[in-house]
């Protein structure tokens, strides 16, 4: 698949569909309640939860790869299926990358959705079939919460699955970086604190398409055919590591590799627990300037709640005067019926 082709845009999930859940990286057999309030959260969006063959699989039975990629693929071929939704995160999703289906996954357009290590997933399809992927909420860790999941990550979610032509994204007025143990410690409301504004760290504006994800995780991708190109994109990227001493180094590894050279613009994810938050300011401004970039910080779509879902592979806007980021164009389209 050829890069310089533009986007497919998958399909508008039609509201009473199924969404299929897949479990590609950790799994949630441990957390039957959080993953029970997950379904019905999901339920509430106006969607059927329909688990994929393998998507409750046990902690001491991990299915084999191509089998974890077969899911995907049946989700896929699933007519009552019209998006498809990973549980949760970890840290081995890119073992499904050489079984997954490209050509299938291009020509179901069925939006894949996930964050955090499921950046493996979302960069592959979109670099391997140029189909438009989705870094938002997983269901466990973002529907799972004993008040639900967050209005503002909902909302954000369903509007980026309507073809409407742009919207701006806007900072919430509240977040929480809590990260409580599942199970044992999440049976009560999240405590929150005002999110305040969207920051900006260099000026400028930019315009490109939105390639992103989790910073570790991407540069696991560096060298390989799942990694996609960033010349005139705008780059997002988001963690939740605590030292920023191991965050420079991951901004570091990419940068030597080329992955800013060329790019339109730099988003910065809020970061839950960063041991020193001037620090990191420092950091990304620098690598921000040395590469000439307009760069926008503690913009929410990572590891805190609530998150905003960034559609990859679709044009935006970064104007960080206005501290502005806005969607210019749908991530989806309205399905039509094939011509025999």
């Amino acid at each position: 698949m050829e890069l310089s082709e533009p986007p497919v845009k998958p399909y508008a999930p039609v509201p009473g569909s199924g969404i299929g859940l897949v479990t590609p990286s950790s799994s949630v057999s441990r957390y039957p309640r959080r993953t029970r309030r997950a379904l019905r959260a999901l339920t509430a969006l106006g969607f059927r939860p329909i688990p994929a063959p393998h998507a409750w699989w046990d902690d001491e039975d991990r299915p084999a790869p191509d089998v974890l990629a077969g899911d995907i693929a049946w989700c896929c071929r699933q007519e009552e299926i019209s998006a498809i939704l990973c549980t949760t995160g970890g840290l081995r999703s890119a073992e499904l990358l050489p079984y997954l289906d490209f050509d299938l996954l291009r020509a179901a357009r069925k939006p894949l959705c996930g964050f955090s290590d499921i950046t493996s997933l979302l960069l592959g399809v979109y670099a391997r079939s140029r189909l438009v992927t989705f870094h938002g909420p997983s269901a466990v860790p973002s529907m799972g919460d004993v008040d639900g999941m967050d209005p503002y990550a909902a909302a954000s979610l369903l509007e980026s699955w309507r073809p409407t032509n742009s919207r701006l994204l806007r900072a919430p007025t509240t977040t929480s970086a809590e990260s409580p143990r599942w199970e044992a410690e999440d049976h009560w409301p999240r405590s929150r604190v005002s999110a305040g504004p969207w920051r900006a760290l260099t000026p400028g504006v930019g315009r490109g398409r939105l390639v992103g994800g989790h910073l570790n995780t991407m540069v696991g991708l560096l060298g390989t055919p799942y990694c996609p190109p960033t010349v005139d994109c705008l780059v997002f990227l988001e963690t939740n590591e605590s030292q920023v001493a191991e965050i420079r180094r991951d901004l570091c590894t990419l940068a030597a590799a080329g992955f800013f050279r060329g790019a339109a613009g730099l988003v910065f994810g809020r970061t839950p627990c960063a041991d020193r938050p001037d620090d990191l300011d420092r950091c990304v401004r620098e690598l921000a300037i040395d590469h000439g970039l307009p760069a926008l910080t503690d913009v929410d779509f990572g590891h805190t709640v609530p998150i905003a879902t960034m559609p990859i592979g679709v044009m935006a806007t970064l104007d960080t005067g206005r501290t502005m980021l806005r969607l210019d164009e749908a991530a989806v389209s309205t399905w039509e019926p094939s011509v025999s």
